[in-house]
């Protein structure tokens, strides 16, 4: 629909076939009231939000009135008109000259405007910031599962101005104190829904910032990842090759043992990151979660166990550059997920160890059995600490010492038990 071909004033059936972006006012006698039409960023749809300008103290503002299609044009108009009532009423009880005995005025009292439903003002939340989100759609699932659960059966119906500290105090309090990560996802997503409504004029305050004094404890206490003891590894290796998986996963799990990566690192590597003439693997930082810490790539020295084991994945299944190494050939090159590789390490080996925990494995070792400085194990596993201009200085990453070290680690473990990479039959 182009814009010449638009209404004089705006309708319902023009604001919702409307596809072109720009500002669209509502006519006269709208009380500035305007619709403004913008392409999300990744290029599909478009998000449509309502405005009001108005003139306080001589000077132009303008008033945002929530998006459409949470807020109708018939919602947006009675905004508009109790915004230029409330504002013509504040002018209006001005005295203008003091020596003028003032004159009784009757105002009538104007019904204050509903506001939304909590619901409403929730998926309208979860319009605007989806496409700001890395993974929209498993992003709002979540959302939409954590506030359906815990939050719609308690609030959902309430309007949103008439929603008190204690009205959420009452479910969230109990789940902070009985399932911490979930309550603290939770106060994160009320807290982003109450800050829209006061950004669009539905209150003047976010009743979560009352909410978080009564909360114990600003944060879950840190939970460390349980990691095998080193003197257990190669036991573990091998009851990990016993337990029915494919090889893809066998050799994925060794190469985290022998280098001590992160889980992500391995699971996208590409044949490009491989030199197998220096024995070096070049981590790109994109791989890492913490991006903002790791603006460099990981260079971490292949011990000669784990650039054979690359080697034989190389030989039997093809070392095209752009392809990922722990790709399965039998699943179209769909790569191993976390989920897969953690339930076989859980089941074949007692006391629920994690993949992360295995850093801790070759990090507790380094720190008992060998004499190397502790600089040199925090860049062997790419622990990011200290400042930003220690990091500045701190440029070098020791690949020659640490080369030797992971040679030492890597001989640890495999020269304790012969490690059989077929399973048992």
């Amino acid at each position: 629909m182009r814009k010449s071909n638009r209404p004089k004033r705006l309708t319902d059936a023009f604001v919702e076939r409307i596809e072109e972006p720009g500002r669209y006012g509502d006519g006269r006698g709208s009380y500035g009231l305007s619709m403004l039409v913008k392409p999300y960023k990744d290029g599909e749809g478009f998000s449509k939000s309502w405005a009001q300008r108005l003139y306080i103290d001589g000077k132009a503002k303008n008033l945002g009135l929530g998006s459409f299609p949470a807020v109708t044009l018939d919602m947006a108009r009675e905004h508009a008109i109790w915004n230029a009532r409330g504002l013509k009423q504040q002018e209006t009880q001005r005295p203008v000259f003091t020596h003028v005995p003032a004159i009784p005025v009757q105002l009538s009292p104007v019904a204050p405007m509903p506001t939304p439903t909590f619901e409403i003002v929730m998926d309208s939340t979860i319009d605007h910031l989806a496409p700001t989100w890395k993974s929209p759609e498993r992003s709002i699932r979540n959302w939409k599962s954590r506030l359906g659960k815990h939050a719609i059966p308690h609030i959902g119906q309430m309007p949103i101005g008439e929603i008190t500290p204690p009205d959420i105090s009452a479910f969230l309090l109990p789940l902070w104190n009985t399932m911490r990560p979930t309550a603290v996802q939770l106060s994160g997503n009320l807290n982003e829904i109450f800050k829209q409504a006061v950004a669009r004029g539905y209150i003047v305050s976010n009743p979560m910032d009352i909410v978080k004094i009564g909360l114990s404890g600003s944060a879950p206490k840190v939970k460390h990842q349980t990691s095998i003891p080193y003197q257990e590894l190669a036991e573990a290796i091998q009851a990990f090759n016993d337990y029915p998986t494919n090889q893809t996963n066998r050799d994925l799990f060794l190469l985290l043992a022998l280098t001590g990566v992160r889980f992500s690192q391995a699971r996208l590597a590409k044949w490009r990151e491989i030199d197998f003439e220096e024995a070096l693997w070049t981590s790109p930082p994109e791989h890492v979660k913490a991006k903002k810490a790791h603006m460099r790539p990981h260079v971490i020295p292949l011990s000669t166990q784990a650039l054979r084991l690359l080697r034989e994945r190389a030989v039997k299944n093809g070392a095209r550059q752009d392809d990922h190494i722990f790709a399965q050939p039998d699943k179209s090159g769909k790569l191993i997920s976390e989920r897969l590789t953690l339930y076989v390490l859980q089941r074949a080996w007692a006391g629920k160890p994690t993949l992360h925990g295995l850093r801790t494995t070759f990090a507790t070792w380094a720190q008992e059995e060998t004499t190397y400085e502790e600089g040199l194990i925090k860049a062997a596993i790419d622990h990011v600490n200290g400042s930003a201009a220690d990091r500045a200085y701190l440029r070098s990453s020791m690949v020659g010492r640490r080369r030797a070290m992971m040679q030492a680690w890597a001989d640890y473990i495999l020269s304790r038990e012969k490690i059989n990479k077929d399973p048992k039959v």
